[in-house]
């Protein structure tokens, strides 16, 4: 039997080239899932369940044999999960010190676009030109998000 053409074919195999780019964002996005700290919470919680709980209690549930036999995986998961809280929960009160910092050292043009927000008790607003330079200092700095949509 012969082989037909692949320009007959109205289903054809998608080549290796564009399937890599596309397994790589699924990856990048996996990686991105499993490091967040809720799912690093959700994990080393259901480790620590499954390493601290009475054995009887998980006999009683039926999966004391499981766990036994994975115990080095579950010590494994449950130990990257604190390292994955302790460096987020660390990265967090570094940024947050920065940030502290970076208020505390504000030039003028830059406390003046704050003050319209703090005395009008206002959460977005509208920035005159001659505002472009300190409002772009604080969207860098991440102490104020600059919109590119205009507000209604």
């Amino acid at each position: 039997m012969e082989r037909k053409n692949n320009a007959s074919c109205k289903h054809s195999i998608p080549s290796q080239a564009s399937i890599i780019p596309t397994v790589l964002e699924y990856l990048k996005l996996f990686g991105e899932w499993i490091k967040s700290p809720r799912t690093l919470s959700i994990f080393g919680a259901v480790a620590a369940l499954a390493l601290f709980l009475p054995a009887c209690w998980l006999e009683t549930i039926h999966v004391y044999s499981a766990i036994d036999h994975y115990r080095a995986f579950l010590w494994l998961v449950f130990s990257l999960c604190i390292v994955g809280l302790v460096f987020d929960g660390g990265n967090a009160i570094f940024v947050r010190c920065k940030l502290k910092k970076r208020l505390r050292n504000l030039a003028r043009d830059e406390q003046e676009v704050l003050a319209d927000f703090v005395l009008n008790d206002l959460s977005a607003t509208r920035f005159a030109a001659y505002q472009a330079g300190a409002t772009s200092g604080l969207a860098e700095a991440g102490i104020l998000h600059v919109s590119l949509q205009p507000t209604q």
